[in-house]
């Protein structure tokens, strides 16, 4: 049997389904920390159970999982045993299925862009480049934190499309340009900063490595990679990103949610140094690391 992150896995129950996660109220958690990081785990938890039913009603998502068996058992994905193509195919040949996961996707990264753009020092850059940005969800609340920013959304040509309409949305279209590309052939250049949210834990580490040397050859020596991703933390404690490893899996073959350790190796390989980790009130954490000449 593949060995698998998930060894405990911490399960929605009825007191955090509500149906509009808020964040914490102005009261005493605000001056302790453990405290509000408990309630923003609640949170976490309540809107990835709120986004999975969204997407378990949909056929081509509940015949994958019932067939997650096969995905433990062999390490490759459940959904492309069902569909008989992978699953990033699948979204762009069935355009329904793509909204549905591309809608549930920017749900879940409106609950932590607002972390992101407050705990990581944007003020020390001008251009940031959203590598896989989808629809521009997280670019635009980093902008909105940081006016000096200028930003760069690089996406499939189809995804970017409606990037541009959220951005006019927004008033961001002077602030921030749309690219189409594939990131496993090429990344922009330009950027003082450049963030992945939950890209890399999608891919194996071949395909992993890739992406990041693509972007190693984007950017000149000293400027700064980041990875918002959930780290696995050492132990055999509930973790939300355990359960969250079960489901890139069945997605993708050798798709995987990794340690710090594995994460850091994963970017040395890749050319990086990992500066800092930079824990969130959520179960993500921001990955820090500089190219290295």
């Amino acid at each position: 049997m593949v060995q698998n992150q998930a060894s405990e896995i911490p399960l929605c129950s009825q007191p955090y389904m509500t149906a509009e996660p808020q964040p914490p109220p102005q009261d005493h958690a605000q001056n302790d920390p453990a405290l509000k990081r408990r309630r923003y785990l609640r949170l976490s938890i309540a809107m990835a159970c709120l986004i999975g039913a969204g997407m378990t009603g949909e056929d081509w998502w509940w015949r994958a999982w019932g067939q997650i068996k096969f995905s433990v058992q062999t390490g490759k994905s459940s959904f492309e045993h069902v569909h008989g193509m992978r699953f990033f195919d699948y979204m762009e040949r069935n355009k329904e299925a793509g909204a549905v996961f591309d809608q549930a996707m920017s749900a879940y990264t409106s609950q932590t862009a607002a972390q992101v753009a407050t705990a990581y020092p944007f003020h020390e850059a001008a251009v940031v480049i959203d590598v896989g940005g989808g629809r521009g969800t997280l670019i635009s609340i980093i902008l909105a934190h940081h006016a000096q920013l200028h930003g760069i959304i690089y996406d499939l040509p189809a995804t970017v499309e409606a990037a541009k309409h959220w951005l006019e949305s927004r008033g961001l279209s002077s602030r921030c340009e749309v690219f189409g590309g594939d990131f496993f052939e090429a990344i922009p250049k330009g950027g003082d900063v450049y963030i992945l949210q939950h890209v890399i834990h999608d891919w194996d580490d071949e395909q992993a490595t890739r992406i990041l040397r693509n972007c190693h050859h984007a950017m000149p020596p000293g400027r700064r990679l980041l990875l918002v991703e959930m780290v696995i933390p050492p132990g055999n404690k509930p973790f939300l990103g355990k359960f969250l490893d079960l489901g890139v899996l069945m997605m993708e073959s050798g798709a995987r949610e990794r340690t710090e350790l594995e994460y850091r190796d994963l970017l040395s390989r890749a050319g990086f140094h990992v500066s800092r980790i930079i824990p969130l009130p959520s179960p993500d954490s921001v990955i820090e690391a500089v190219r290295e000449p």
